[in-house]
Formats: structure tokens, sequence, C-alpha cells
């Protein structure tokens, strides 16, 4: 899936930085919660200069708040562990599977959240690269997502057959009681709503359920999605995806499945793993996903959001959206392209680092959404080990500022990103880190980005912690037809 710039950046340490449902429907039968602890080309922002071994670098007098950063890493997807910088790869194919090869995935969900027990959603993804057609394996009605922890079995929600899933797109299935990331913005012009009393930024509409239930799921259900809306059938054969966790029944789980944690409201999700841009599918729940959550808890204190996304969100595309250097004459580690500023605010104690780039729409048809999903960044959490023997940097990602540049001599106007946070997208009062989305706002239906134009956007993160860092992006797009000028 995409475009790469990589390297891994270091910040000094020295300026304090460096089926049987028993008796009845599940509707019927509410198990009561134990409290559970819950538990893309791709961006990659790297900081300071790529370089074999750490220089020293001296500080400016205006960066006496910063860092200095080096063996940085910033790029648009990867799909092998080498990277190299500023180049655009396309996505290869979907890792092969063994039979039946999944062309459909469970990509993201959670059992409750900030919200209660019933804050629960499960998302499907679509992992190829044409539409998908729901159509079930027998004469039944459709596919359906099931639940089981091995006392109570039962569907959870329908998909009808007919039912069509954009490629590389999503389905949200979520409980219609309580239900509470409405607002994260989706991606259809917010025009006319059907969904009352929820709010979402203009002119996006909110990320409603494309299914949904009306009961609780408990927090040790194994989840699966079968091809098949007739019960008896929910076999291995009609199984197409599960996620699970070590106590869940063999069906509603892959490989051993996913370490069991108490419950708790927290703002969190389990998440399927896009490090290699691609969903990672190794038909091993614990390999596959990654559990992440927007304030430390005893869930886990790895840094990251709920992003759902529905039949109307924005798709990935790493391809044939440009991505380049602000000023191409400047090396990417370099001002405009990249800036180290001593300002310390919220989320960014240690100053903060600006990532500056060209957007540039070869699709051929006017882009009217824009955002980009981190699928990799150090942040709060970020195993000791993962930065090759260097302590990790601590980055966030925050809303960035309009603003200007000098290319070439000239004064270009840079357009900022929002952080899509509450009260428009989940409670994070830490920060962005996994999972987390920024939107091009002045991207929309009415305003779109047409074909050959291109828009300069600046990246914000906030540096917490001195050490090496990664930052990678997946860029998500949706063509649409503007309205007619009047």
């Amino acid at each position: 899936m995409g475009r790469i710039l990589r390297r891994c950046a270091l910040i000094c340490a020295a300026l304090a930085l460096c089926l049987c449902v028993p008796t009845g429907s599940l509707a019927k039968k509410r198990k009561k919660k134990h409290s559970r602890q819950k538990a893309t080309s791709t961006v990659r922002i790297v900081v300071p200069p790529a370089v074999t071994s750490p220089p020293t670098v001296a500080l400016t007098t205006a960066d006496q708040k910063s860092a200095v950063l080096v063996n940085n890493e910033f790029g648009v997807g990867r799909s092998s562990s080498v990277l190299r910088e500023e180049k655009i790869r396309t996505p290869g194919p979907a890792p092969a599977a063994t039979a039946p090869p999944p062309s459909v995935l469970i990509s993201e969900l959670r059992l409750r959240g900030p919200a209660g027990t019933q804050d629960e959603f499960i998302e499907i993804y679509n992992n190829g690269a044409a539409p998908l057609a729901v159509q079930a394996s027998d004469t039944s009605a459709g596919w359906t997502i099931a639940g089981s922890n091995g006392q109570i079995t039962g569907p959870i929600c329908t998909i009808p057959n007919g039912t069509i899933i954009p490629a590389r797109g999503h389905l949200l299935c979520a409980n219609a009681n309580g239900y509470s990331l409405s607002s994260y913005p989706g991606g259809d012009p917010n025009v006319l709503t059907t969904a009352p009393n929820v709010a979402a930024p203009p002119p996006f509409a909110p990320t409603t359920p494309d299914r949904t239930f009306d009961f609780d799921l408990p927090d040790d259900f194994g989840i699966a999605l079968f091809s098949t809306t007739n019960g008896p059938s929910f076999n291995a054969a009609t199984r197409l995806d599960a996620f699970g966790f070590t106590i869940s029944p063999a069906l509603f789980k892959e490989g051993n499945g996913f370490p069991f944690v108490q419950g708790g409201n927290s703002e969190h999700t389990f998440y399927r793993d896009l490090r290699n841009s691609t969903p990672k599918d190794t038909n091993d729940n614990a390999a596959d996903f990654r559990l992440v959550a927007t304030s430390a808890n005893l869930q886990t204190n790895l840094n990251g959001s709920p992003g759902p996304e529905n039949l109307k969100s924005p798709i990935v595309n790493n391809v044939t959206i440009g991505f380049t250097l602000l000023d191409p004459s400047n090396p990417s580690t370099s001002p405009p392209n990249r800036e180290r500023r001593p300002n310390v605010e919220t989320n960014a104690n240690l100053g903060l680092l600006l990532i500056r780039r060209t957007v540039t729409n070869n699709t051929g048809a006017p882009v009217t959404r824009l955002r980009f999903r981190v699928v990799d960044i150090t942040t709060r959490g970020t195993a000791s080990g993962a930065c090759g023997g260097t302590p990790c940097a601590d980055l966030r990602l925050l809303t960035s500022q309009d603003g200007e540049a000098g290319v070439g001599g000239q004064i270009v106007i840079v357009r900022g990103l929002r952080h899509e946070e509450s009260p428009f997208g989940p409670q994070a009062p830490e920060g962005g880190g996994l999972n987390s989305s920024a939107s091009a706002d002045f991207i929309t239906l009415q305003s779109p980005l047409l074909p050959g134009q291109s828009a300069n956007i600046v990246f914000k993160l906030g540096v917490m912690q001195p050490g090496a860092f990664r930052f990678f992006i997946n860029i998500e797009a949706l063509n649409g037809t503007p309205p007619p000028a009047f």
C-alpha cells in the first residue's frame, strides 16, 4: 500500500528531551460484563538527519528548548524492512493466505468504552483491490457477525446479500444503545444527516454504523464473521475471519487468541496492525492485533485511538495521491521540509517538530476528502527495544495551523491539519498516537482538490521524550463530484 520515507530519529537527551443459543437469542440473554481492562501506503515521519551513527549537532539559540534530531524517519507506507527516504511505493498484493484466502477481515473492535459496557463496535474491512459484493455461501440472506464466550453464542449483526463494501473500504457494526464515536468524521458530505443529535464538523458526516445491534456483548466474547446467516452452519468452513481472546472458543479466535484483559470503560481499541502497510493477517490474533488507549491504564500503556470507519469513510490511497517535499531543492531533514521549534505547549513539553510536504491529486477525479492515519509512531508505551537498542522518543500528533514557508525565494501557503479528536472524535487528552488521524479540513465537496492540483500541508508533532523515533501514515481519500457552480 504505498510509499515511504525512511529513517530513525534520535532526540538529544542533553536537553532533557534527546449455535446454540441456549435459551432464546443473545439479545435476550444479556450477560453482565466482568470489569475487564481492555485491553496503509503509509507516511513515515522521521525527525532529524539520517546517518549511520548519531553525530554531535550543536544547538542554535533558537533551539534551546528542542532536541537535536538525528537518524530520523518520515514516510508514506512501507512494504519491507528496507525503507528509502522520499520514495513512493505502490502497495503490493495482500499476502497469500491459507485456504480459503480471506478477502474480508475484522479490522478493529472494542467491547466497551467511555460511555459504558455498550460502547461497542466491530469494523469489517475489504482486504481486496476491488469492491466486494456480499453473497452468502448458501441460500441464506447474507453474512453474520457473531459472538461467543462458550456459554452464549449468537448473531450480533447481519450483512445482507448485495451489500457493496468498497475496495479497501470498511463496514461498521455498532451498539445502537451505547456507541459513542458517531461524531468521528466520516467521508461523505454533511448535507442531509439522518442521525439525530449527532454533531460533526461541517462539512463531514458522522461515522454512524452501517449495521446495529441493541444488546451488551460480554467482555470475554470472541467475534467471528461467517458467510451465512444460518446459525447451525457457523463452522470453520463458513468462517471468514475471527478475533478472540485466549479464553474464547476455538471457532471465535485465530491462533491462541489475544491475551485477555479485564475490561475498563476507557477510550481504547483493538485494531489490526498496519505497520507493514497492509493489514497484518497471519491467522494469529495475538500477532495481528494491537491494543491501544488514549490514556495509560491497566489495559495498556500504548498510546493510540479508536478510528472506526463505515461504508462512506475515506479509503486508503497511497498510490495516486502524490506526496513530495515542500522544497525538493533542500534535504528532507532541513527547513522548510522539517523544522524543530522550541515552543512548549500541551503534549509538547520538549518543543515541536514540523514536517511540511506537498500532496498532489493524481487520481484523475476531484478529491473531496483527505486525511492521514498514523500506522506507526514512537509514542507513550512504545516497547523499550523497538528502536534498535537506542531509547525511543515519545511523539504526539497535534493539530497544526495554517502558515507560510519560504520555497525558492518565494513565500508559499502551508495548510494545517486537524487532529481528529473530541468533540469530533475520540477523547485524546495526551495527543494522537497509533491509529489516530489528521484531517485536511480545507478539502471538501464544496472546495475539492481538483485533478493535477497540489496543496502544501504541515504535520505537527509534540516532543515529550528524547530518543530514536518513527512516524508512518496512510493517506486516506475520497473522490467525489463537486456540486455545480451557480
